[in-house]
């Protein structure tokens, strides 16, 4: 499997009482870590308030953006270096049975995507836009059609409506270039 740095992170589930616990024990350790900084949470500390510090899991991600919907589905961003926290989002789900993690990888240098998400539900497409900017290339990810076309319509004032107008936008615009980047599906589903 690939490595990556950051990870895009969703913990569903039918029981509304265990996404409900596991949102309050992040919440818990949320901003704890890092005084004066942006709010994030440890990983180690997630496995510690998990109970599980008596596991062989070392993990140096943390998490950001930490989030529940009204659903109760929770959704946060993690950054890494090193080993992806995939023990991590196995520990969530062997602590809290009934909840599904799934994740989206992405390695920054060579732009694969890898999930577990192998309906699509959360991560069913993505898209990076690069522009050249005087010789000097910009690249942005998108996580959805709907964010691409969105930063489309701001920037350049023309409206994505399908992946099928892609072709049409490289075309109209040579020193930007869209491609979509298929999601590599792996089998781990805890």
């Amino acid at each position: 499997m690939s490595k990556w740095t950051k990870t895009n992170v969703v913990v569903s589930g039918t029981d509304r009482t265990l996404l409900n616990k596991l949102y309050q024990i992040i919440m818990g350790i949320y901003g704890t870590n890092m005084p004066n900084c942006p709010k994030t949470f440890s990983y180690d500390e997630l496995i510690k308030a998990l109970n599980l510090s008596n596991s062989s899991i070392i993990c140096s991600a943390t998490g950001e953006n930490l989030r529940q919907e009204s659903d109760g589905v929770i959704k946060w961003k993690d950054s890494f270096n090193g080993i992806a926290p995939n023990d991590v989002y196995k520990a969530i789900a062997s602590v809290f049975k009934g909840l599904k993690v799934v994740y989206c990888g992405l390695d920054e240098n060579e732009f694969p995507c890898i999930t577990n998400d192998v309906d699509g539900l959360y991560f069913p497409q993505r898209y990076v836009l690069v522009e050249d900017m005087d010789g000097s290339f910009c690249k942005s990810l998108f996580n959805t059609f709907e964010e691409l076309s969105d930063c489309i319509s701001d920037y350049y004032g023309v409206s994505l409506s399908s992946p099928g107008d892609i072709q049409t936008f490289n075309n109209r615009y040579p020193d930007s270039r869209i491609s979509e980047i298929e999601l590599r599906k792996t089998q781990y589903q805890y």
